[in-house]
């Protein structure tokens, strides 16, 4: 993958959850390893996720909650913070080619998350949403 300059979008919460549901067939652990095998590698990881919900299952990936446990699997698979929280970031930007975003600097899209707390002393800091800006507009949090 490093030599093809491939990236990988592991989506652990998903492979996790698929995991807890499979009744023991599907190993989370394999994808954990795969994960640290390609860090290790240098292969660039980018963080990304899917919302699941499949009938009969317990538990399912809802929007935004999924990426912020996929930042803390990412870490559990040996990622830095700071790398972890650039997957979501100047990673995405970079390897999708998404030159508007990616960075806080000016004449870029202003997409931004606050947070309470040091996302890069805890990754878990970053469930303590503040504040949301979108396109550099103030976005309403509902309770």
């Amino acid at each position: 993958m490093k030599e093809g300059g491939r990236v990988a979008v592991p989506t652990l919460s998903g492979m996790q959850l698929f995991a807890q549901t499979s009744e023991g067939k599907l190993k989370y652990e394999y994808a954990l390893e795969s994960v640290r095998a390609l860090h290790a590698a240098c292969v660039p990881i980018v963080g990304g996720t899917d919302s699941l919900y499949m009938e009969g299952m317990h538990e399912h990936n809802a929007h935004g909650e999924s990426l912020s446990r996929e930042l803390e699997l990412l870490v559990d698979a040996g990622l830095s913070t700071l790398e972890a929280l650039r997957s979501v970031t100047a990673l995405v930007a970079e390897h999708f080619e998404l030159n508007d975003r990616g960075a806080i600097q000016p004449s870029l899209r202003a997409d931004l998350l606050m947070v309470r707390g040091n996302p890069l002393e805890d990754i878990k800091a970053v469930k303590n949403v503040e504040a949301v800006w979108c396109a550099g507009k103030r976005v309403e949090l509902k309770a």
